[in-house]
């Protein structure tokens, strides 16, 4: 894969004005230019250990790059900074570490930093980065504390960038960023692999599918928001057996169960992608090896492309046809967070009786007594766990206890998909009952246009589970409730039986009384 660099500029007002220009497929070295003395700064923002300083941020700098005249235009961008942690968290001051990482994310993808590409190259540049964000006072991006074997790409996109494709090593996971769509300042984007799971990384009841990514973006005030919709997409592991129009690019807008959303769905191909290898069935190159990382990084398109909005579909795309591993998913945002590939047509997902706790039909105590505390598990349609999912739990007759108390219970599923009660006492002789009720999601909005995102509704089947149990005790007149047993032989009672109020007692079929006792 080449890298297709269309020549910019990059102005920037340091101690000394200095122009750094970056063209064809390696950054250009500049003239050296004046260094000017500067004051170490101890402190910086909280939650960078260790606290960076100017010598520290030299001292990468002089492990990462060979003498040249681009190390010392680097060593004098850093020393520019202003040495007061108040000044440094500015924004016209935050920006100006945009252009550093630029050259260094450039030097590192076409081979110029010491080391090569190789991964632990890879992994001090990322610190690096790390290092200049918390000495401006940012939350750095998250990056993998190793490199080696990960799936990851980084690059910064500015505002007056050409149109950009940010692209894996394996390519299974690429953004197109448009011209203009970075906010001022610029935008380190980073792009990385997360585990397959099963469970997906996103808050739905949909079916997900691998691969999942996670995409961010840092910018001098925080998470991005792009001006433009920016075009990402990923390849799905498998051939899948759904149909090929149903499945959508979505993403996290939140940190809640519902908070999904699923994006309109590009016609075309999506820049960047090559899904060929999953369908051959060959290994993905994960850029684990020395010089891998050179086949990630970013390019600048030679064409213009497409209004986005132009290029969406009004109608399903392939409809007829199965989803097969060569083709990628796309899809259009303004934001980024984990990405992943879902089914829309595979709502309601399931509810059920968590088949480890039970049996739950036939529960009996003494009133006041307990019993197996209710629990539910939670699957998509194809059997994924469902976690982070909240599950009400109420007392619905008896007037028994969950958890200690009468008042609904709230429970969120873990990883395994479970929300269970810790404990179930029984109140009243009789038939006592306990309701789970899994939160439901509306769709938003309820019939939304092709070309616009919706949040999808969060639903399962049943909608609610009931669980019975049995208080054996004294049974006050004309009331329902009481169990009893109807025996064609002469001996009435089962044998054994020495004490009806024993907790231990199993009433295994028996009958529950609908009418009035007496």
């Amino acid at each position: 894969m080449s890298h297709r660099l269309r020549c910019f500029i990059v102005g920037l007002t340091v101690a000394a004005p200095l122009l750094l220009s970056a063209c064809s497929d390696s950054p250009t070295e500049v003239s050296q230019p004046r260094l000017e003395p500067v004051q170490v700064e101890a402190s910086v923002a909280l939650g960078c250990v260790p606290a960076p300083t100017a010598a520290s941020l030299l001292t990468m700098i002089n492990g990462l790059l060979p003498r040249s005249p681009l190390r010392t235009s680097l060593i004098a961008l850093v020393n520019a900074l202003p040495p007061r942690l108040q000044d440094r968290i500015k924004t016209a001051v935050r920006q100006l570490i945009f252009p550093i990482q630029d050259l260094v994310f450039r030097a590192f993808y076409a081979g110029r930093l010491s080391g090569g590409t190789s991964s632990a190259t890879f992994d001090k540049v990322l610190r690096f980065s790390e290092a200049l964000h918390c000495y401006v006072g940012l939350t750095p991006p998250t990056y993998p504390t190793a490199t080696s074997g990960a799936d990851v790409v980084v690059a910064v996109v500015f505002p007056n960038s050409p149109p950009t494709t940010v692209v894996v090593p394996s390519e299974h996971a690429a953004v197109t960023v448009p011209t203009g769509a970075a906010p001022t300042g610029g935008v380190t984007i980073v792009v990385r692999k997360l585990p397959d799971g099963p469970p997906g990384p996103l808050f739905t009841t949909l079916d997900q599918y691998p691969f999942f990514y996670e995409f961010t973006g840092t910018t001098v005030t925080g998470p991005v928001t792009f001006n433009l919709d920016v075009l990402a997409g990923i390849c799905p592991r498998d051939n899948l057996a759904v149909i090929d129009a149903n499945l959508r690019l979505a993403h996290n807008v939140g940190p809640f169960f519902g908070d999904a959303e699923v994006l309109p769905r590009p016609a075309g191909a999506v820049p960047g992608l090559d899904c060929t290898d999953l369908a051959l069935g060959s290994a993905p190159n994960t850029g684990s090896g020395l010089g891998d990382f050179a086949w990630g990084g970013w390019r600048w398109m030679n064409r213009t492309l497409a209004p986005l909005g132009g290029a969406l579909l009004p109608q399903p795309l392939h409809a007829a046809t199965l989803a097969l591993a060569t083709t990628g998913v796309g899809g259009t945002t303004k934001k980024f967070s984990p990405f992943g590939i879902v089914d829309i047509s595979s709502n309601p997902a399931n509810l059920g009786f968590n088949p480890v706790a039970g049996p739950f039909g036939s529960l009996a105590a003494v009133p006041g007594g307990s019993v197996t505390a209710p629990s539910v598990v939670l699957t998509s349609q194809k059997g994924d766990r469902i976690p982070n999912w909240p599950v009400t739990f109420s007392v619905a007759s008896g007037a028994g206890t969950i958890n200690g108390g009468t008042v609904p219970v709230t429970v969120v599923s873990g990883p395994d998909g479970l929300a269970s009660l810790t404990s179930w006492s029984l109140g009243a002789a009789g038939i006592n009952t306990v309701t789970a009720t899994p939160a439901p999601v509306a769709q938003n909005p309820a019939e939304p246009a092709s070309s616009d995102p919706y949040r999808p509704a969060g639903q399962f089947a049943p909608t609610s589970l009931t669980f019975a149990a049995t208080a054996a005790g004294e049974i006050d007149y004309l009331t329902a409730g009481y169990r009893y047993l109807i025996s064609n032989t002469d001996r009435v009672f089962p044998v054994g039986v020495v004490n009806f109020d024993d907790p231990g007692y199993q009433d295994t079929g028996w009958l529950t009384g609908n009418a009035a006792f007496g």
